[in-house]
């Protein structure tokens, strides 16, 4: 059968057959901007496996250039099982078809709107690149020591590759919500909550589905706000960066007030209220490039 989309590759008996392997038969697809993540709807943190999907082409991060930030990982590693064409039985063995660019964790900060680095070329400064082939042992793509942070994969082919992510979770506590809406108005309360469940839902996907959201979002005062969305940077991670979704929507609130943002940022480093890395990120970028 000829691939020509998602739809048709997950038809292909041992690209089925893999999934169910590694993720069983109660599944999630999510869509990135280039790629695919197959994951288990009854996955169980801290050791996950998923499987990841790229088009001819394709890529991990949001953009070519780019490479995303995975603070929720302390190590992960990734196996390419191959390239799948028409009318083969089983993955292609393609040399050389994926290439990592990565920074380490102390790479800094980008002046995007989310915690992600841009890289020029090859040979930006700081930027490590390695090219991989199918039907080796897999290679680490994060490890505890920050190698590995920010990081991009990129399909070097014309043909659709799968791979194998093996991924622990940092220790990390889930959101209080609910703690920090008691004594809120109900309408106040339940704009809170639906931001929550929309960043889950969507995750930075929110932006293009749920502007009207956003706009309410907004218009709240961001001593309300603010503390709701910092306690939205503990979302569990699906691969919809949910996390960098909750970063984005603190720096378009924080245009209210931006003094008082850090203020309550550093506060909540202090108290370990909040993950360490997202806030150094957030007070970086404020103080550098203003809101």
């Amino acid at each position: 059968m000829s691939i020509k989309n998602i739809n048709d590759l997950l038809k292909v008996n041992f690209v089925a057959a893999l999934i169910n392997k590694i993720c069983g038969q109660r599944i999630e697809l999510i869509q990135r901007p280039a790629s695919y993540i197959v994951r288990s709807t009854q996955e169980k943190a801290p050791d996950l496996s998923r499987v990841l999907i790229l088009p001819p082409k394709g890529y991990t991060a949001n953009a070519y250039l780019q490479t995303n930030a995975h603070d929720e990982a302390l190590k992960a590693t990734i196996k390419i099982h191959g390239g799948v064409r028409e009318g083969k039985h089983y993955f292609s063995t393609l040399k050389d078809c994926l290439l990592m660019v990565s920074f380490n964790k102390s790479a800094g900060v980008s002046n995007l709107n989310k915690p992600y680095v841009v890289f020029d070329d090859l040979n930006t400064k700081g930027l490590t690149a390695s090219f991989h082939s199918a039907n080796t042992p897999p290679f680490s793509v994060v490890k505890p020591n920050g190698i590995g942070f920010y990081h991009n994969l990129i399909n070097q082919t014309e043909d659709w590759l799968v791979l194998e992510l093996k991924k622990t979770l940092r220790t990390q506590r889930s959101p209080k919500l609910k703690q920090l809406t008691k004594g809120l108005t109900a309408t106040t309360a339940s704009l809170l909550h639906q931001t929550y469940e929309a960043i889950i839902t969507h995750g930075d996907e929110l932006f293009q589905k749920e502007p009207v959201l956003i706009q309410e979002l907004e218009q709240l005062p961001i001593q309300v706000s603010l503390p709701a969305l910092i306690e939205m940077l503990y979302a569990y991670d699906t691969g919809k960066h949910e996390a960098c979704t909750a970063f984005a929507l603190i720096l378009k609130v924080g245009k209210q007030a931006p003094s008082y943002t850090v203020e309550l940022l550093l506060e909540k480093m202090q108290q370990n209220e909040m993950p360490s890395y997202y806030g150094e990120q957030l007070v970086e970028k404020i103080n550098r490039f203003g809101l």
